[in-house]
C-alpha cells in the first residue's frame, strides 16, 4: 500500500525538511510510539540531511510505500525541519490520525 503525502500551509520559502520521517502507532493505551524510521520518495532530487522545498509542488506527492509487516491499527507520520525559517517554526509536524487495514 502506498501513502502519499503532502506539506501544506507552509508559505515561507525556503521550507528546510529532514528526508527522513517517522511512523507512529497508536499503542493499547491510547498513545503513539515511534515504530520504525523512513526515507519517502520526494518530487525533487533527495539530499542525505536537509532539502530545501522551494514551492509548493516541491511539496506535493511525497510518497512511501508501507512495508508488508505494519500490523492494523492507527498511525501517524512525522516530518521534521531543519531551520528556522521564522521564530514560531514547530520542528517537526505530525500528520492527522489514519487507519491501516489488512492489504
Amino acid at each position: 500500500m502506498a501513502v502519499t503525502m503532502r506539506l501544506i500551509r507552509m508559505t515561507a520559502f525556503p521550507i528546510g525538511v529532514i528526508p527522513e520521517f517517522s511512523l507512529f502507532r497508536q499503542n493499547p493505551e491510547g498513545e503513539f510510539e515511534k515504530c520504525l524510521d523512513f526515507s519517502p520518495a520526494f518530487s525533487i532530487a533527495q539530499k542525505e540531511h536537509c532539502m530545501d522545498l522551494r514551492n509548493i509542488e516541491e511539496m506535493d506527492r511525497i510518497q512511501w510505500k508501507l512495508p508488508g509487516d505494519v500490523k492494523p491499527g492507527q498511525y501517524k507520520i512525522q516530518a521534521r525541519f531543519c531551520d528556522d525559517a521564522w521564530p514560531d517554526m514547530p520542528r517537526e509536524i505530525l500528520t492527522p490520525e489514519f487507519e491501516v487495514t489488512r492489504f
